[in-house]
């Protein structure tokens, strides 16, 4: 009887540890052809952990029956052949007890769980989620075009199916979406990365950026969704110098729902990329939010003029919420002061530009992009008596345009 039990416990034990290990692997064939017990067998390697506890189950039931019949058969051949010893005819009806009383405990135990409750031989879990890659929210770059769209769809597409209420359908097609997603982020992994802040374009991608995608962030607050949006002042240099172009991402998409928004830089923008200022859109604005523009820096510090400051503030900012203005300037200031969270956007009449949040040193004559060289006079009078005229080099306020986005920096 000992013998028995314990010929059991060995193969709970080494059934357990094989259904582990190939629970370990994925999306392989089994190298070992089970075999097939009341109507199920592993198929791949995928199959779950509690898959195989209920094959075990059944195999060890249909094992021990089998073991039962072996045992009965040697201890009746051992009693028929006792040639009337005492010793081998106790001997095999020992054998003989021992096999009926083990299969009476098995079935005895199997019935009584069926009646009790059926899924208590089940062993029976919900299958695990396949996990999937998901295209992070912020400013995309990359060298070529992307299936960044078809790879949002998809991710919403795999939300979906937890309505599918067959499980192996909904499994199967889970993994047939978790494929298809993996190859796209394989190509994007190795065509493009993602902006974190204001910096140089990696030495990889310079004047390489072909394409930019905006990822909406989406999230809920109670019953409303909302969405975060992004834009970006690209540069034609390092450093943020020369040519600049301000981009922003599209509003909701007009057939519902948010979607990723992309920009060919070749056609829509002009000029490669070498550094990039990634900005977040504001939707509440402060309705008090100011933008003052002055003559002269230090806001016009000890400065006496004629003319009073130029600001503007129009809340809210317009029907977009976030275009607040777009306005050619009366003069070309020096400094300027920014209230509230917004973006403040400074343009030439040659296409550079500059961007300036609130909080920040904003005398302009420090930024070669919206001003000009120009010579500079100063009388000189050497020690030898003969006065002259010599020139150097000043920076000289040359913005034109103004744009007033409601944004901050991230």
């Amino acid at each position: 009887m000992k013998k028995f039990f314990s010929i059991v416990i060995i193969f709970i034990m080494l059934f357990g540890l094989v259904g582990f290990a190939f629970a370990q692997r994925t999306g392989r064939d089994l190298e070992v052809e089970y075999p097939e017990i009341e109507g199920f067998k592993p198929e791949q390697a995928t199959t779950p952990v509690t898959e195989y506890f209920k094959y075990i189950f059944n195999f060890l039931i249909w094992i021990s029956g089998l073991i039962a019949l072996v045992v009965l058969i040697y201890a009746g051949f051992q009693y028929f052949t006792s040639a009337g010893s005492p010793e081998r005819i106790n001997d095999a009806k020992s054998r003989i007890g021992a096999a009926l009383l083990g299969l009476l405990i098995l079935f005895g135990s199997y019935l009584i769980l069926i009646t009790i409750n059926p899924d208590l031989i089940v062993f029976h879990l919900p299958r695990l989620k396949p996990i999937i890659s998901e295209l992070p929210a912020g400013v995309l770059l990359c060298k070529e075009e992307m299936l960044v769209m078809k790879a949002w769809d998809l991710t919403e597409d795999f939300k979906k199916t937890d309505s599918i209420k067959d499980e192996q359908k909904r499994i199967d097609e889970q993994r047939r979406i978790k494929k298809e997603l993996d190859t796209i982020f394989e190509e994007i992994t190795d065509q493009c990365y993602t902006v974190s802040s204001a910096e140089d374009i990696r030495g990889d991608f310079d004047n390489k950026v072909k394409f930019i995608y905006f990822i909406p962030h989406i999230w809920t607050d109670g019953d409303w969704e909302y969405e975060t949006e992004y834009g970006v002042i690209v540069y034609e240099d390092r450093n943020f110098e020369g040519k600049s172009y301000p981009v922003v991402s599209h509003l909701k998409d007009p057939g519902g729902g948010w979607r990723p928004y992309e920009r060919e830089v070749l056609v829509g923008i002009g000029f490669g990329l070498s550094s990039i200022k990634p900005f977040q859109l504001l939707y509440e604005l402060d309705p008090n939010w100011k933008v003052t523009l002055y003559q002269k820096p230090n806001l016009n510090k000890g400065v006496a003029l004629d003319s009073e400051p130029y600001w503007l503030n129009k809340p809210p900012c317009g029907d977009n919420k976030w275009w607040c203005e777009d306005k050619p300037l009366l003069w070309s200031p020096e400094s300027i002061k920014i209230e509230g969270d917004l973006l403040a956007i400074l343009l030439t009449s040659d296409g550079r530009s500059d961007t300036f949040f609130s909080g920040v040193d904003n005398n302009l004559l420090d930024n070669k992009n919206i001003t000009n060289e120009e010579d500079c006079k100063k009388y000189i009078t050497p020690s030898y008596g003969s006065g002259y005229w010599i020139y150097t080099k000043c920076a000289v306020a040359a913005a034109t345009r103004l744009i007033i986005i409601g944004a901050k920096p991230y």
